[in-house]
Parts: structure tokens; sequence; C-alpha cells
């Protein structure tokens, strides 16, 4: 734009100029006319240059805060990059601990199918226990009620009343003479059952007398 003023001023100065120059002024006053002309020109000149100046130091300002805009604009590109790539690798470790959970879990959860069927397994063989006692309970019961003896011809010591199919009998030595020199130590008392050694009254008998008594259930 200053360009085309600048040119549409010398192009009005020439044609002063001509115009002048072909008139019948005197020489002197074309002139004078023809320097204030060009003194003009060369104010207004001036004037264009420095508005140029002007301009031109303004567009410069400008380019440097553009670009400052664009280095501040490269420095937040460069930490959304830097803060991209840091998520990216949180979200791989994140992705690579999940797939170890996940392992985790699916091997837990087929160690917990084993353990539910082992625990079914424990249960089904207590039940089985459970019965399998019952019934030897109720053997031992029905045989503590009515043992089964071997058969045949014998006896057993008593201890009480005899049990069923078998008869008590009873014998026993009374006043037995013991032979010592030392008192009663010859003879141990002791109970066995319905069965039993003792002395014979007391101790103190010349004679140190004992008596055995032997009671059996026979068959």
């Amino acid at each position: 734009m200053e360009k085309l003023l600048l040119l549409a001023c010398v192009g009005a100065f020439f044609s002063l100029i001509t115009v002048q120059t072909d008139g019948k002024e005197p020489p002197c006053q074309r002139s004078s006319v023809s320097d204030e002309l060009l003194l003009k020109f060369i104010k207004l000149n001036e004037r264009t240059i420095e508005q140029q100046q002007q301009q031109t130091e303004k567009q410069q300002q400008q380019s440097e805060k553009q670009q400052k805009q664009i280095e501040k604009q490269r420095q937040q590109i460069e930490t959304l990059t830097k803060s991209l790539q840091e998520v990216q690798l949180v979200a791989k470790s994140q992705t690579l601990e999940n797939s170890i959970l996940k392992s985790k879990l699916s091997s837990l959860m087929k160690s917990g199918g084993v353990v539910n069927n082992t625990i079914a397994d424990l249960a089904e063989t207590a039940k089985e226990m459970k019965k399998n006692l019952a019934s030897v309970t109720g053997v031992v019961q029905n045989s503590i009620a009515d043992p089964k003896w071997p058969t045949g011809r014998y006896c057993i010591l008593a201890n009480g009343k005899c049990p069923k199919g078998f008869q008590q009998i009873s014998g026993g030595i009374q006043a037995i003479r013991v032979y010592t020199s030392a008192g009663c130590v010859n003879v141990k008392p002791v109970q066995f059952g319905s069965s039993f050694i003792r002395h014979h009254r007391n101790c103190h008998s010349p004679d140190y007398p004992a008596d055995i008594g032997i009671t059996a259930c026979c068959k």
C-alpha cells in the first residue's frame, strides 16, 4: 500500500513539473515551485519510510511474539508427550499386573475347585465313617449285652455275676497253716475279681494261717 502511495506521489510530482514547464511562467518561479514540490515529496517519502519502518518493527515484534508462543506451545507439546509416555508406561505396567492377577485368580479358582472336591470327598468319607462307627458301636453294645463266648467246656474267674450261659462255682480253703520264721511275710493278701488270698483272722496267730477263696464261671 505504501509503495502504491509513493508511486502516486512520484507521478503527481512529475506531472506538476511537466505542467509548469509547459506554461509561460518565468524560470525563477518554476524553480521555486519545483523546489517546494520536491521538498513535499521528500517529506512524504520520509514519512512513508518511517511508517514502513514502524510497520516493519511492529511485524518483527509480532513475529517475535509468535515465535515465543510457538516455543511455549512446543514446550507444552513436549510436556504432554512425556506425560502421555508415562501414562502409556503405567498403563502397560497395569495391564501386565492385571494379567498376572488374572492368572493367579484363575489358578486360585482351579485350586478352589480342587479344594471343594476334596472337602466333598472328606465329607462323604466322614459320613461313611460315621455310618461304620454306628454299626461297630451297635455290634460292641450287642456284644457287651450278650457276649459271644467260644464254644466248648471251660471256666473263667468270676468278677461278680457270671455271664449268660455260665454257672457260678465257688470254693476255698480256710486257716491254712503257713510256715514262716519272719511273721506274715509269706502271705500276701490280694483280691482278684470275686477270688482272694488273705490272712485268717489276723497276722498275730501262732501259726500265721491264710485263707484262699476262688469263684469261677463255668459252662
